[in-house]
């Protein structure tokens, strides 16, 4: 926006009394009245772990990183704002990205404590295979878009959000300044919040992903029950929104009070011990 590449849309043009309440103004899309993207899907973070090596309660804790039993196979995506997410989360920082100087030095503290249990630094690629052949056994910062890839394939792995909380990331779509065909954008940015376009960004193969709107999540437990059960995506009982609604999900932010340079630079000092 502050760069005017993207143009402002029409609220009206898009579903949005079809969004859960919580996403209707979503931070991050608007500028104040203004919209200028649409959440199209979303996911949450936490802790991905190996399930013949740690169970869902082990998992329900970032303490279990620095267990004997994942001595040496704690992986990490190599991207700083995750994984100081979620280690400040673990220090008990109600807003993880907005740190003191003190608060912040505590969370890297923390995270260069646990370098002795690391296997690796991977990216995509290099997490998926190393879950999936056992090589790491717990991977912070990272979730169902992850596991849920793998869990096609029946590899032994999961997500756990724990107690001391999880990240939310999300995919939105915006229209491009001077698009030679922005009713075209407009058309396709209607169709992935239908219903049948939300289905099919649930289910991408590249990655599963949670739905923004009542009307997707009806769709897909009406189209694939056993999908919509494996998310949480389900109408009665506890569902994937729970999570955001009781506060153990904040979404995954830039740094507040430090600048994000110094955020990736006491990251680049942790892989270098």
């Amino acid at each position: 926006v502050a760069a005017d590449m993207i143009e402002r849309l029409s609220p009206e043009d898009y579903p949005f009394d079809d969004f859960f309440p919580e996403f209707q103004k979503f931070p991050g899309h608007w500028m104040g009245d203004d919209l200028y993207s649409v959440m199209i899907r979303f996911g949450y973070l936490g802790l991905s772990y190996n399930t013949a090596v740690l169970t869902e309660k082990d998992a329900m804790s970032y303490a279990v990183m620095w267990d004997d039993k994942v001595k040496g196979r704690v992986g990490h995506f190599d991207w700083h704002l995750p994984n100081f997410g979620v280690v400040s989360q673990f220090d008990g920082n109600a807003d993880p990205f907005d740190l003191s100087d003190d608060r912040w030095q505590a969370v890297q503290d923390r995270v260069f404590s646990l370098k002795p249990q690391v296997a690796g630094y991977f990216d995509y690629g290099g997490v998926l295979s190393s879950l999936r052949s056992g090589e790491v056994a717990a991977i912070p910062g990272i979730g169902d878009w992850i596991t849920g890839v793998l869990q096609r394939d029946g590899a032994t792995v999961a997500t756990a959000i724990p107690e001391e909380g999880g990240l939310m990331w999300a995919e939105s779509l915006s229209i491009g300044k001077g698009s030679r065909r922005p009713d075209l954008a407009q058309r396709f940015i209607q169709y992935m919040t239908s219903p049948a376009g939300q289905v099919r960004t649930a289910k991408l193969q590249a990655y599963p992903a949670l739905l923004p709107t009542e009307g997707g999540w009806k769709a897909l437990q009406a189209s694939d029950p056993d999908e919509a059960a494996r998310q949480g995506m389900v109408a009665s009982g506890p569902n994937a929104m729970d999570l955001l609604r009781n506060g153990r999900i904040k979404p995954r932010a830039l740094p507040v009070r430090q600048s994000l340079e110094a955020w990736n630079d006491a990251w680049s000092r942790y892989k270098n011990l």
